[in-house]
């Protein structure tokens, strides 16, 4: 799993047949901008997650 909240709306693709799934997670978003001190125990910086759906 993602090791942060979801810091925006997940994203539906296909490629090549497949059907993928892409999420933002980390720091950000109104989480940060309120200071809710439940976010000190999420790394610093961001990441995309892509997950392959079968």
């Amino acid at each position: 799993m993602v090791k942060g909240p979801s810091i925006g709306l997940p994203v539906t693709w296909e490629h090549k047949g497949k059907q993928y799934v892409t999420v933002l997670s980390g720091a950000g978003g109104v989480w940060a901008l309120l200071g809710d001190e439940r976010m000190a125990n999420v790394p610093a910086g961001g990441s995309v997650w892509t997950f392959a759906l079968n």
